[in-house]
């Protein structure tokens, strides 16, 4: 070789020792950030058990509120981590309201238009939602986090007609939907409500099991977290035949303040019975909570779904139905 040659040949291998170097730097770097990320899923794990224990030993009383230890935690940090608790049972099901009170109560003010509420309705009249993003030219995201969620059991009592239809024909695999909302509309027609276990069980019929618990007999909204404008419009429904509406409402709000809203401070405030609609809306019991971890390398989402179904030692069952990590 020339010395020209050995000088090229010379380049060339310093070339392909850098990009050797830089290959296996980049290597290590991946392989580094991929351990830390698993060590960072493990420690948010921890921490995820710690708090879904805190939640299923409340046995302070029958209901949930910002008084129960575990949010002590909201908000606040461990080991570096971020965590965020939210009760999504403080919000109204949008698949689930009433038609009625969708379209009569205050509700239709937080929409953009008055009219949006019209175009909702018809998406719900065909399908269940999902997501924000299927009504977002219908309501800010900001008003939607503040009054809806798509979180929640549906109540029999008071849930709209097309969601009976559509959620009984999912579970079910058949049209018994159909069956049982005309069922249903006898009764509302002569103003009865279905209020024990056993009732609803014969209501169901040989598909109860199918139906039980996703469709129950328990309140859709604890109280103890509804934002309060959300309250006040909800209860502005007339069909509601409620008397002396803000004075009951501001009872329950400034109560709450103070300690736990209970099912029976509900229905002594308010003034109702299982003979009344509202009183299969408003309960104490959260059966949804969201739980957000946020770290360095990952954040974690959790939804944590309490069963109104009861083990034998009348203790609730509790299910992860939703876990989303989110790599920064």
């Amino acid at each position: 070789f020339s010395s020209f040659e050995c000088l090229i040949v010379l380049v060339v291998l310093c070339i392909i020792l850098i990009a050797f170097c830089f290959f296996i730097k980049t290597v290590n770097i991946s392989v580094s950030k991929k351990i830390s990320s698993i060590n960072e899923k493990k420690k948010i794990d921890v921490i995820l058990d710690s708090i879904y224990e805190d939640i299923k030993n409340d046995v302070s009383s029958e209901g949930d509120s910002l008084f129960d230890s575990v949010w002590d935690r909201n908000n606040s940090t461990e080991d570096g981590y971020l965590i965020t608790l939210e009760s999504l049972s403080g919000k109204i099901n949008l698949n689930f309201l009433d038609s009625k009170v969708l379209l009569e109560s205050g509700l239709p003010s937080v929409f953009y238009d008055s009219k949006n509420i019209i175009e909702v309705e018809n998406i719900r009249s065909e399908r269940l939602l999902y997501s924000y993003e299927e009504i977002k030219d219908y309501i800010s995201e900001e008003n939607f986090s503040k009054y809806f969620s798509f979180y929640g059991f549906a109540n029999i009592n008071i849930m709209s007609a097309t969601s009976l239809e559509l959620l009984v024909n999912n579970l079910t695999d058949s049209f018994y939907g159909t069956e049982l909302n005309q069922k249903r509309n006898i009764l509302l027609a002569n103003k009865q409500l279905i209020k024990t276990e056993t009732e609803y069980n014969l209501f169901c019929g040989i598909n109860y099991s199918e139906i039980f618990p996703y469709i129950n007999l328990d309140a859709a909204i604890n109280v103890n977290f509804i934002d309060e404008d959300c309250l006040y419009k909800l209860i502005n429904y007339a069909g509601f035949e409620l008397t002396s509406k803000k004075r009951k409402v501001d009872t329950l709000l400034s109560l709450r303040e103070t300690r736990e809203l209970t099912q029976e401070d509900i229905i002594t405030i308010l003034g109702i019975t299982k003979n009344d609609e509202l009183y299969y809306y408003l309960g104490s019991k959260t059966w949804f909570w969201k739980i957000s971890i946020q770290g360095k390398t990952q954040d974690c989402h959790v939804i944590l779904c309490r069963s109104v179904e009861k083990t034998s030692d009348l203790k609730p069952k509790f299910y992860i139905i939703e876990k989303r990590w989110i790599t920064k």
